[in-house]
């Protein structure tokens, strides 16, 4: 759980709007589908793989982008996507 924390004081400091879940998935809310799908594209030309989930997958007006952990991430891996996160949104 420890990067699971990291990931989420790092997104809730930048301002980033998180929803509850302690999980190793984080859905982040950064605005509407457009937001989501720019993001997940500038995250993506950096070789950071966060998707857009929008409708019909989610409710109208909840399109997020899903952030997945896994056991092979790195504290670095957590700061980049952190970085990467405030400079896109």
């Amino acid at each position: 759980f420890r990067l699971i924390n990291q990931l989420k004081q790092k997104l809730e400091t930048s301002g980033l709007r998180l929803l509850p879940s302690n999980t190793p998935i984080q859905p982040v809310l950064v605005g509407g589908v457009q937001d989501v799908v720019r993001i997940s594209e500038g995250l993506k030309a950096q070789g950071i793989l966060v998707p857009a989930i929008r409708p019909p997958t989610v409710p109208q007006n909840t399109a997020r982008l899903r952030i997945s952990l896994s056991a092979s991430h790195q504290e670095a891996d957590i700061t980049r996507l952190a970085d990467a996160l405030r400079y896109l949104a």
